[in-house]
């Protein structure tokens, strides 16, 4: 079989009015909508992480879209507390890769990162909210 960087530009221009036809006939099978659909996820997942963010959570753009929509769908429910539990174990689960990717990005601040995740760590809430702010 013939591999397709091989293939003379000749061969390709032969072969393009299959592709396109192909391309045509799979157009039918995409939702006639899908944009109007798109823009209408789009909203519904700025509105939920709005109202997350008055409950002072943000999502991350690492977390899996499963558990986004888990977190949604609990929003939905009217279940903050189930969403707060989702998002407190994402959180809780990836806090030491949260830690290394800001000393990755920020290595001249690495002992205030640092001491920042320690005082948290220590529960020391006051002390680690002041010094991850004031990175802001």
């Amino acid at each position: 079989m013939e591999k397709e960087i091989d293939k003379k530009p000749a061969d390709v221009e032969r072969e393009l009015p299959d592709i396109i036809r192909n391309i045509h006939n799979l157009l039918p099978s995409l939702p006639k909508n899908f944009q109007e659909k798109f823009k209408e996820s789009q909203e519904i997942e700025n509105r939920n992480a709005h109202l997350l963010s008055t409950y002072g959570w943000y999502l991350s753009a690492r977390m899996k879209y499963g558990s986004v929509l888990e977190i949604f769908k609990a929003i939905n429910n009217n279940d903050i507390s189930g969403a707060e539990k989702i998002l407190l174990k994402y959180y809780t689960d990836n806090i030491d890769d949260i830690k290394n990717e800001l000393i990755g990005k920020f290595a001249d601040r690495k002992e205030l990162i640092v001491e920042a995740f320690k005082a948290h760590k220590q529960k020391m809430y006051f002390s680690s909210t002041i010094l991850f702010l004031s990175q802001g």
